[in-house]
């Protein structure tokens, strides 16, 4: 039986594409190395799922049909700073973001749905942040790389929830939409 690898997350809004472009844009000029993520799959992840069997993976796409997402004024975000995650391939750089409440209730909605298909709870707290490159390595410390990233100080308004599947290929992992809300 096939499996298939699934998360939910929030897209961002197209209004904040250009500041995380305009990041990796620095990224790519400060690095030796680095894989950049690709603007299509610049997302929130608001839960894991992970590898399910093809069946719990149907009931899921209906659960996730079934679920209310948050009032708009609720899921406002911006950019409040960056950092990696170690890797042995180089780091993981991300944009971390300061998110409305409308993110966490919607998060915690999914958990209570996964769990009632009797999936476990995700109790690592949401950390908001959006991976903008994988396998980085640079000739600056991080905190001197940080100082030129962009961090306007506006607000931005994301208003859909989305619950993809993902594809590893060798080109990088390609992201799949199975089913779509949108906040109104």
């Amino acid at each position: 039986m096939s499996r298939r690898r699934l998360f939910v997350a929030a897209r961002l809004p197209e209004a904040l594409l250009p500041t995380l472009q305009a990041a990796q844009d620095i990224l790519a000029d400060k690095s030796r190395v680095l894989r950049l993520a690709g603007a299509d799959s610049l997302h929130l992840t608001l839960r894991f799922i992970g590898e399910v069997e093809e069946e719990l993976a149907s009931r899921i796409v209906t659960l996730f049909k079934s679920l209310r997402p948050p009032a708009p004024e609720d899921c406002r975000l911006a950019v409040s700073g960056y950092g990696f995650f170690p890797g042995r391939d180089g780091r993981l750089v991300w944009a971390s973001l300061a998110c409305g409440d409308g993110f966490y209730r919607f998060r915690d909605e999914v958990q209570n749905g996964l769990a009632g298909l009797g999936l476990a709870p995700d109790l690592r707290p949401l950390l908001p942040h959006v991976t903008l490159a994988r396998k980085a390595t640079f000739d600056l410390s991080f905190p001197e790389l940080e100082l030129l990233l962009p961090r306007p100080a506006q607000l931005f308004q994301a208003r859909d929830f989305v619950l993809f599947e993902s594809f590893f290929q060798p080109e990088g992992t390609r992201y799949e939409p199975l089913a779509a809300l949108r906040a109104e």
